[in-house]
């Protein structure tokens, strides 16, 4: 039957980038009033479009469960695979990655007095360079292109370039910074994961990056600069864009 109540909900909005798609609206349901009036909050949900499972999730642990020596987690959400990292102190700087898997449960062997458990999903990223993108900008022919795969800490790269100008001097991942910004570097990539000296080539392998490091990769606050004898400041660089 009608009522004279107000909707529970209004205002509603869809976005969508590639393959993922928000809808938000303003919900009544936060149970909260000012001066008799109902107070609204924003309510959204995300769902990835054109794949069954509905909304997608935040990794959600339920109760860990302890027995023979080892630390049973389960957890719901996220798309995997899935890395635990662990922390002997919350003040640790760092979050040390102790296994990867495609499930939602892991065993974790007890280790001290006390710890701190985390999962965070896979994180797959991509990258395009060109010499545009540097500051000021350098007229050259060379381009790049690539993928990024970070698990916990662990990051697997693997860019190919190629028709540089000069011959590489060096190659490193920057942040934090946006695509209008120039900052220091968070980690090298030659020579462990690609040789100096040619003006084309790979830069294929795997890193381990600190937690801030990886935080910034998660929030597209990363660049890839490829330095020549050419362009001692970088010849081609290219922002990692996170991938939905």
């Amino acid at each position: 039957m009608p009522t004279a109540s107000p909707a529970p909900a209004r205002n509603p909005r869809v976005a969508w980038r590639d393959d993922c798609a928000v809808v938000a609206w303003e919900s009544q349901n936060s149970g909260q009033t000012v001066e008799d009036a109902t107070v609204y909050v924003v309510a959204a949900r995300l769902f990835k479009v054109g794949e069954a499972g509905g909304p997608v999730t935040p990794i959600s642990i339920g109760r860990p469960v302890v027995a023979a020596g080892k630390v049973n987690l389960a957890w719901a959400g996220g798309q995997g695979p899935f890395t635990v990292q662990k922390k002997a102190k919350l003040t640790d700087a760092d979050w040390v990655d102790v296994l990867t898997t495609p499930d939602r449960a892991a065993s974790v062997n007890l280790e001290g007095d006390q710890g701190f458990l985390r999962v965070v999903d896979r994180v797959n990223a991509t990258v395009t360079l060109s010499g545009a993108a540097e500051h000021p900008a350098v007229a050259t022919a060379g381009t790049g292109s690539g993928t990024l795969i970070l698990d916990g800490n662990k990051l697997t790269v693997d860019i190919t370039y190629s028709g540089l100008t000069g011959t590489v001097s060096a190659s490193h991942i920057h942040g934090p910074a946006t695509t209008a910004q120039d900052t220091g570097v968070l980690k090298a990539l030659t020579p462990a994961l690609g040789a100096t000296g040619a003006t084309a080539g790979t830069l294929k392998g795997e890193v381990t990056l600190t937690s801030a490091a990886a935080a910034h990769l998660v929030n597209g606050l990363t660049y890839v600069n490829i330095h020549t004898s050419f362009a001692g400041g970088g010849e081609i660089r290219g922002q990692v864009v996170p991938q939905p």
